[in-house]
């Protein structure tokens, strides 16, 4: 006998709490996953069918229907990803991790995907855990839609209480998502069998997927560039980090003389080798000579080991962690830096240490809080002796450094931020600059002009576009800005120690100038930059996403070399 749709309304109302508890534990697992990196899923959505849907699926199953439970997608939750290319990785946590503590699969449908693609899912070895707990091999399907639609399929069963839910939890793509939906709308409401609405149809499918491979292949591109910065980290000398705290070292060896020759003849290495050797040759340098520096005992003829003082223990897991960055073990550098931020709070060296290990790996929110805890804890730590004064301005500086930089790469909304920060630092300039070292009078110049220069830009641009007379005045005001901090970096440009990222800035400088007409010399200043151009091409690159600053370079040379040649056109 038929199910009215008044029995399906007093069902889904009976155990429709139970049905979202059933979801709600499914939507957790998926986040967690997400949230702990195993899982590279966007977003999850739920519903409970409604009893009028739930209706017309009993009209068109028929006799299969015999009660409202054999209906397996009651109950529904997706699992989306941004790309195509993370849909194996999320579907590989749900087999592994996910249904384990979701579920019981009693069924996979694997619909309209390429045969490659499907048949990889298909055979996945992950499968075997619930094959040998009675999922059926013939319930591992290949299935296509004549709608094109694409999607993986999971039908779960979840026991709560006495009562066997089925729910139906669905992988795909976010475009994969709006396709299904549009499909869904159009498809189940019977108007896709006129010609017209079908071509319309799948024009949009077209139109979707090609969205979906550009997106895709903008998403390869942005994978190969954190590849290149990998190579490139891994080629690179070591990195400079902030001065230990104030006379550490000295109440560590001012009284073990064995200790304190060992950590001179350490410290001698990698101050010599530092720019000398490749980043491999010199961390094993490095980490050899920790190696014998840590089999000293902390006076002679005293039995007491090395970590049986605080301090000493501290300074020998912050060099063991730098050895382990400097050889690619982020990782393992990671973790020591944890246990010591958690160790010793009071220290703000292993905060900057983990910000540059998070800004390397482009995790800026979390590198952006690792250089505010530095700056937070370094603000008690200020001495009375000239010394101590000397390094906490250093450090202070070199932290206002990065975190301008850190604010530029979260976005152009954060570049006011940006700047603050590297104004901040100019204002210390003067009480560091007899202590820092030779590229680093380079550095502070050629930040404050860049990020001076994206203001002015930015604020020309929309001057432009809005052709308002507040914006305009805003512009020239942004330029004057610019233009002093350039005037501040050409000082520095014949330098031996000029870097090409210098380089780049001044002629970038130079070449917006020109383009704005605010220069005395146009074509001198078109001519310039391409001057300053080429002798960046010769000159060391100093940036830690090297990738990414040398695609930014390529693109500035192009844009001059190819306004130069349209000015060597117009006067042939």
């Amino acid at each position: 006998m038929a199910i009215t749709l008044g029995e399906i309304e007093n069902e889904i109302k009976n155990h429709k709490s139970k049905i979202a508890e059933v979801l709600r534990n499914a939507e957790e697992v998926i986040i967690a996953g997400r949230d702990n990196k195993k899982a590279p899923i966007y977003m999850t959505k739920w519903r409970v069918k409604d009893p009028h849907s739930l209706y017309l699926k009993t009209k068109r199953k028929g006799s299969k229907i015999k009660s409202l439970w054999d209906i397996t997608d009651i109950a529904g939750i997706r699992a989306i990803c941004l790309f195509e290319e993370d849909i194996p990785g999320a579907f590989n946590f749900l087999i592994k991790e996910g249904f384990p503590r979701i579920g019981r699969i009693a069924e996979c449908e694997i619909y309209g995907l390429d045969e490659a693609s499907s048949n990889s899912f298909k055979n996945s070895p992950l499968w075997k855990p619930h094959l040998d707990s009675g999922l059926s091999p013939d319930k591992i399907k290949i299935a296509r839609k004549a709608s094109k639609y694409q999607s993986i399929h999971f039908i779960g069963h979840y026991t709560h209480g006495s009562q066997e839910y089925s729910f139906e939890l669905q992988l795909r793509t976010l475009f994969q998502d709006v396709w299904g939906e549009l499909e869904h709308e159009i498809a189940y409401k019977k108007v896709i069998h006129q010609p017209h609405i079908r071509q319309v149809f799948n024009w949009l499918h077209q139109d979707l997927g090609n969205v979906g491979r550009m997106l895709a292949e903008f998403k390869q591109g942005q994978d190969r560039q954190q590849a290149a910065e990998t190579f490139y980290m891994n080629l690179k000398g070591p990195f400079s980090f902030l001065e230990y705290e104030p006379e550490l070292e000295s109440e560590i060896f001012r009284h073990r003389p064995a200790l304190r020759e060992a950590k001179e003849s350490y410290v001698a290495f990698c101050k010599e080798n530092v720019n000398k050797l490749g980043k491999s040759a010199y961390s094993k340098g490095a980490v050899d000579l920790l190696k014998v520096f840590c089999q000293l005992d902390v006076e002679p003829g005293v039995n007491v080991t090395l970590y049986r003082d605080e301090k000493l223990a501290y300074w020998i897991d912050m060099e063991r962690a730098y050895c382990s960055f400097l050889q690619g073990s982020f990782d393992e550098a990671m973790a020591i830096y944890e246990r010591v931020t958690k160790l010793y709070p009071n220290f703000y060296v292993p905060h900057f240490r983990k910000g540059e290990i998070h800004f390397l790996r482009k995790e800026h929110v979390l590198a952006l809080d690792s250089f505010d805890n530095a700056e937070r804890t370094l603000q008690g730590t200020e001495g009375n002796s000239l010394g101590n004064r000397i390094v906490i301005s250093l450090n202070k500086y070199r932290i206002k450094i990065k975190l301008a930089l850190n604010y530029w790469l979260l976005g152009e909304e954060y570049l006011s931020l940006s700047i603050e920060q590297i104004e901040a630092a100019w204002s210390m300039y003067p009480q560091v600059q007899n202590d820092l070292k030779e590229n680093e009078h380079v550095t502070i110049r050629n930040n404050l002009c860049w990020y001076y220069l994206m203001r002015f830009l930015n604020t020309e641009a929309a001057s432009i576009s809005d052709n308002t007379a507040e914006l305009k005045v805003a512009a020239d005001e942004h330029f004057h800005y610019a233009q002093q901090a350039f005037n501040e970096l050409e000082k520095y440009l014949d330098s031996p120690s000029v870097s090409a990222e210098a380089l780049d800035t001044a002629a970038w400088f130079l070449y917006s100038r020109y383009k704005s007409g605010r220069g005395d010399s146009p074509k001198g200043d078109l001519l310039k930059a391409a001057e300053y151009t080429q002798i960046s091409l010769t000159k060391k690159m100093n940036s830690s996403l090297q990738a990414a600053t040398i695609a930014l370079h390529n693109l500035h040379q192009q844009e001059i070399a190819f306004e130069l040649q349209k000015l060597h056109v117009s006067k042939s």
